[in-house]
């Protein structure tokens, strides 16, 4: 039995998508982005990770307790299997300047720390002719936000180097207050989403942030500000 995509074909046709994607950080952002690009038929995608499932991972990312003291990448290969019916490519080491990529690779950067994805984009991904796409993800608790970037357009170069800091300038969360799944499916669903805005060529280049909005007392009724969804063309 296989997956019938009919009722996305004229969105999403994978059998006419075939460019390499790379996902780097297989937690919460990277391993959703995985299993709704694997959904959506994306089969040649490659994974890098080298943490294990935790008990903390699971309320927030895609695996679950049967995963529990697996690499993130060997779990969410036997997920996409279970689900699709074929298997990813997975390597369970840290993503360095000297790892290979394959010309004509979309990549995804999921890595957990600031210090990970300006050293990824400094020795792999800026100037690189054979990169055609960066999707670069950040997550808070309830906040998130995704930059979409050609790796070789001097303006794209520009501004998001600008948006580029230390962990140490990082905002400081209390633990409790880290992230959640339903910010989190919303964020890779998002970044996935791009890819297929890419592949069409409609509107692919530019960031999206949310802001969830609070809980704010209106005479007797509570009013709840939806998620915020503002996009910025670069």
């Amino acid at each position: 039995m296989r997956i019938d995509y009919w009722r996305q074909l004229d969105i999403f046709d994978p059998m006419k998508f075939n460019a390499p994607v790379v996902i780097i950080g297989a937690g919460a952002l990277g391993g959703w982005v995985a299993n709704v690009l694997t959904k959506s038929g994306v089969r040649d995608l490659t994974v890098y990770d080298f943490d294990k499932v935790e008990e903390h991972n699971l309320p927030n990312q895609p695996y679950g307790i049967v995963d529990i003291g697996k690499l993130k990448v060997i779990a969410l290969q036997e997920l996409v299997f279970r689900n699709c019916g074929f298997n990813i490519n997975i390597c369970g080491e840290a993503f360095t300047k000297n790892t290979l990529v394959i010309p004509g690779s979309i990549v995804y950067i999921c890595t957990d720390t600031m210090s990970s994805r300006k050293e990824i984009w400094d020795n792999v991904i800026k100037h690189n002719v054979k990169i055609p796409l960066m999707i670069e993800s950040r997550l808070g608790a309830e906040i998130g936000k995704i930059y979409t970037i050609n790796p070789i357009d001097p303006d794209h170069i520009e501004k998001y180097e600008k948006t580029l800091y230390s962990d140490e300038e990082a905002e400081e969360s209390p633990c409790t207050y880290r992230s959640i799944g339903t910010v989190v499916v919303t964020m890779a669903g998002l970044a996935a989403h791009k890819l297929i805005k890419y592949h069409k060529n409609i509107d692919f280049n530019s960031n999206i942030e949310i802001k969830e909005g609070r809980e704010r007392k209106n005479s007797d009724l509570f009013c709840v500000r939806p998620l915020l969804v503002t996009t910025a063309k670069f």
